[in-house]
């Protein structure tokens, strides 16, 4: 379950009190069944500011799961900014997985995230990274592309100086019903691909020394090795399956990229949680799955685009194809990527990894 403890994205946001937190946890643990694991995301706007709800979360969460015999793994995105001793301290103790967002070099992050106030945030958060590796904590780097980026190697190149255990980048995306004038387009993401295929050998040599920190293909590789031993699944998404977003005010979406966008609201934690429109969303997603999908090569592996991606304001689905021939291209690099690692190399390294 995704718990969006703070929701502060926007001016006058509220944030998440300790009561909601604490009943959000609750209906997690009570949800959960026999689910021996239990899973929180502290997402944002900003989670940390709120630091003072971030520790009660941590300490309630962990007391109310043990008393439960479940285990709870905790996990933030954060920009990095408000990472002080304290915080970091935090993290360590409770082994929380820590994602910190971050776009590049000085001035492409600072021109694409700058503070409130206008001034540099680069700076800031290089600070939370140090306190950090200081506390010994690992972090993951997501790096946000936007319409006409810098080249990838540049990006990759400024960002694995920061010694993360691993970089992810990813492109800004758009709902069906909205078009952002950052979001990519179709020469953005063929350029993209190029530049992709261009480091293949690359990264299957770095994945063969056990580096690779930086793998666009991570979640096709696994679903190739899925799909090898016959227990493929169409599903790689958790949303009103095994995740769900809550908001600051407890109310209850599929995932945080849902969350604000009352159409696809499913109840609220101090109410219930609407198990038919729970239902009904995977039954309208593969109404426009199926019609998209059904006659692509590629559906087996890729599973089809993010629901969010084919979300319309009003709580349905429409479809766009956007970049599905990114997918694709991307699954055909990760088959050769697959191909080039074979003899066992991929199920090894994933043991290792857990």
């Amino acid at each position: 379950m995704s718990c969006k403890y703070c929701f502060c994205g926007k001016k006058n946001e509220t944030l998440m009190s300790k009561q909601t937190a604490q009943k959000a946890i609750d209906f997690l643990i009570n949800v959960s069944g026999k689910r021996k694991n239990i899973d929180i995301l502290f997402f944002g706007g900003e989670p940390l500011l709120n630091k003072t709800g971030f520790r009660f979360a941590l300490e309630y969460a962990s007391s109310a799961a043990k008393k439960a015999n479940k285990k709870v793994n905790f996990r933030i995105t954060t920009n990095g900014t408000l990472i002080d001793d304290d915080i970091a301290t935090l993290i360590y103790k409770f082994k929380v997985k820590t994602m910190v967002s971050l776009d590049g070099p000085p001035q492409v992050h600072n021109s694409q995230c700058p503070m409130a106030d206008g001034s540099n945030s680069y700076n800031k958060i290089l600070n939370g990274l140090s306190v950090l590796q200081r506390h010994d904590n690992p972090y993951v780097i997501r790096c946000t592309m936007t319409h006409h980026p810098p080249p990838l190697l540049t990006l990759l190149n400024s960002l694995d100086k920061l010694a993360p255990k691993e970089i992810i980048v990813e492109p800004v995306l758009s709902p069906n019903y909205r078009y952002y004038n950052l979001t990519f387009d179709q020469d953005d993401y063929q350029k993209l691909i190029k530049q992709n295929e261009t480091l293949l050998s690359k990264l299957i040599q770095d994945f063969k020394n056990g580096k690779c920190v930086y793998n666009p293909y991570r979640r096709f590789l696994q679903a190739i090795n899925t799909f090898k031993h016959n227990d493929a699944s169409i599903f790689h998404c958790g949303a009103c399956r095994y995740s769900l977003n809550v908001g600051a005010d407890g109310s209850l979406y599929p995932c945080c990229r849902f969350s604000g966008m009352p159409g696809w609201k499913i109840g609220n934690i101090y109410d219930k949680l609407d198990i038919e429109k729970s239902k009904r969303f995977w039954q309208f997603y593969e109404d426009v799955r199926n019609s998209r999908c059904s006659s692509c090569w590629a559906e087996s592996i890729c599973g089809g685009q993010c629901p969010w991606e084919w979300a319309d304001k009003n709580g349905t689905f429409g479809s766009n194809d956007n970049h599905c021939f990114r997918r694709k291209a991307y699954i055909e690099q990760a088959a050769y990527f697959y191909w080039q690692i074979k003899d066992n190399k991929y199920e090894k390294t994933q043991k290792n990894k857990e």
